[in-house]
């Protein structure tokens, strides 16, 4: 972290919350690096009828659960995912909003076109972190999307001051369209 980010998380945060919202352009996009997801890892849409995986992906989390399953039954959201080949278990999942979101972070609802993502949460099981999942799905998502879908635009939502995620995004081709600064309790300000 850098010396500006350990600043606001030690003290800023208790007063201020900050994010930037990202755009990519999908038919601009060119792959910075070729995937390299260890083999017995298949990339997947996960689906409604995987819900059962999902409990154990979530651990039994009730709240992860309830929003996966409201998710997957809108319509609105896409899951992917990558499944352990060796035990059919699901070791990562990556959501994308294709209609509408609320944005805790930014404080406001965001809205999308058909041709336009949002790009949301992903988990990995505890087993399966730092093999480099997440960056894969990264790339594979972005790779299917501008394969498979008439996406254009894929927006990302990052909270300020966190250079280890934004590295990865800006490699990318993500560039950032809006920043807002939440003084909490008080009024947002956009720049």
């Amino acid at each position: 972290m850098n010396i500006l980010g350990a600043i606001y998380y030690r003290f800023l945060s208790n007063f201020i919350e900050c994010a930037r919202l990202y755009k990519l352009d999908l038919q601009l996009f060119t792959p910075p690096f070729t995937a390299n997801v260890p083999k017995n890892f298949t990339f997947t849409i996960i689906g409604i009828e995987s819900l059962g995986k999902l409990r154990t992906h979530y651990q039994d989390n009730e709240h992860r659960i309830k929003v996966a399953q409201e998710r997957l039954n809108s319509g609105y959201y896409v899951c992917f995912g990558y499944i352990d080949t060796a035990t059919g278990k699901i070791a990562y999942t990556r959501w994308i909003c294709k209609h509408e979101f609320y944005s805790e972070v930014l404080g406001k609802r965001l809205t999308f076109v058909d041709n336009e993502v949002l790009t949301l949460d992903s988990w990995t099981s505890p087993e399966y972190r730092n093999m480099g999942l997440h960056k894969n799905m990264n790339l594979e998502m972005l790779l299917w999307l501008k394969q498979h879908t008439k996406v254009e635009s894929v927006f990302m939502v990052i909270k300020c001051f966190n250079p280890h995620l934004t590295k990865v995004v800006r490699a990318f081709g993500y560039k950032p369209i809006k920043t807002v600064i939440r003084f909490r309790n008080k009024k947002d300000t956009e720049c």
